[in-house]
């Protein structure tokens, strides 16, 4: 049995924080979504699709993106935070990049740190 709370949605929605719990069981996911988990409580053994291992406890963050496959095996219990986001098409991406670099271009010129 899982469940999922709502913690933070982002004003345009792209982004979201998750609660999410589940008891003992084993299920395959494919992520259509990037999500960074961090283990809260109780553990999962994650298995993607080239064998990839992973033994997650409390306090193991893990970053899943967009297009993995993974197969979840929950021994007991397991309780995490999901940080979740829709991908950026790459123009977007390729905007943000150019900007962010400009601010910190102007900054240097102006003797000056600029968060991007």
């Amino acid at each position: 049995m899982a469940r999922i709370a709502s913690l933070s949605v982002s004003a345009d929605g792209s982004a979201w924080t998750d609660l999410w719990e589940c008891t003992a069981g084993s299920f395959h996911w494919h992520y259509e979504i990037n999500e960074t988990v961090q283990i809260l409580e109780g553990g999962a053994i994650v298995t993607d699709r080239d064998g990839v291992v992973w033994d997650l406890k409390p306090g193991h963050v893990i970053r899943f993106l967009v297009g993995t496959k993974a197969h979840w095996r929950i021994p007991s219990y397991v309780r995490k935070v999901a940080f979740c986001s829709e991908p950026l098409p790459p123009s977007i991406f390729t905007l943000l990049r150019a900007r962010n670099w400009l601010r910190r271009s102007a900054g240097r010129l102006m003797g000056r740190t600029v968060k991007t």
